[in-house]
C-alpha cells in the first residue's frame, strides 16, 4: 500500500504527464488533476477490491475506516402508521464492494455484532419467530452512509453505542495538500495512466513542452 499525501501524488502525476519535464508555463493545474483523479480512484479501487473478495483474499487494512461510540439517531416517520427508523450515521459513505463488503464490521460497544441484511429482507422481520431483532440480536441494513438498525427502539437506543469498520469511497479535491491518500500498489500505475490518457487528451494532441519559456509549447487541442 502506498501512502501519499495529495500533493505529493498530484506532482506525480504532473510528472507523468510531462514525461518528468515540467515547466512553469505549463498549463495543467493541480485543482484540474485532483478532478481527473476524484473521476477515476473510486472505480479503481472497487474493480480491485471487488477481484480480491471474488478470489476469497483479504483486503489491505490500510483501506478500513474505523469509527468508535457511534450513538444512534431516530428519524421520526410523518405516517401514523409507520415506524420510526433508528439509523446511525458514518462519516463517510462506504464504497459500493461486491455483497455489500464495503462495511466489512459493526459491532456494538459490548461486542455484540450486527447481521447485515439486504434491504429485500426487511419485510420478513416481522414474520421471524425465534429470532426476532433485539438488543442481542441487532441486524441492520444500509443505505448510502445510514445503517438503519433493527432491535432498538426509541426507549432503548439509549443504551447501546455502536463500532463499524469500512471501506470509505476516496476523494482528494477538497482535501489538504499535506492530507494523506492510501493507494494500493497495483492501483497506482493505472491510475497514472488513465490520467495520463486524460490529460494528454484534453490538453495536448503532441508534443512535450520541452522549453521553459513562459509558453505553452504544446499543440493545444
Amino acid at each position: 500500500m502506498a501512502s501519499f499525501t495529495k500533493e505529493m501524488l498530484i506532482s506525480d502525476i504532473i510528472l507523468r504527464v510531462t514525461k518528468g519535464k515540467p515547466s512553469d508555463d505549463l498549463e495543467l493545474e493541480p485543482t484540474q488533476v485532483a478532478f481527473w483523479i476524484d473521476q477515476i480512484l473510486p472505480a479503481l479501487i472497487k474493480a480491485t477490491l471487488d477481484k480480491k473478495l471474488d478470489a476469497k483474499l483479504g483486503i489491505d487494512p490500510d483501506y478500513f475506516k474505523i469509527e468508535s461510540c457511534i450513538k444512534p439517531k431516530i428519524k421520526i416517520s410523518n405516517c401514523r402508521d409507520c415506524q420510526d427508523n433508528i439509523y446511525i450515521q458514518l462519516e463517510c459513505s462506504p464504497i459500493n464492494l461486491i455483497r455489500d463488503l464495503g462495511v466489512a464490521r459493526v459491532v456494538t460497544e459490548d461486542g455484540v455484532q450486527l447481521d447485515k441484511m439486504s434491504i429485500h429482507e426487511i419485510d420478513n422481520l416481522r414474520n421471524l419467530r425465534f429470532s426476532k431483532p433485539s438488543l442481542t440480536n441487532i441486524k441492520y441494513h444500509r443505505i448510502k452512509n445510514n445503517l438503519y438498525i433493527y432491535g432498538v427502539t426509541e426507549d432503548t437506543m439509549h443504551l447501546v453505542e455502536f463500532n463499524a469498520i469500512y471501506v470509505p469511497s476516496q476523494t482528494i479535491y477538497d482535501l489538504n495538500d499535506d492530507d494523506s491518500v492510501f493507494i494500493g500498489d497495483e492501483i497506482l500505475p493505472l491510475l497514472a495512466e488513465e490520467l495520463e490518457t486524460i490529460a494528454r487528451r484534453q490538453l495536448y494532441q503532441s508534443g512535450i513542452d520541452e522549453e521553459n519559456n513562459g509558453k505553452q509549447d504544446l499543440n493545444i487541442q
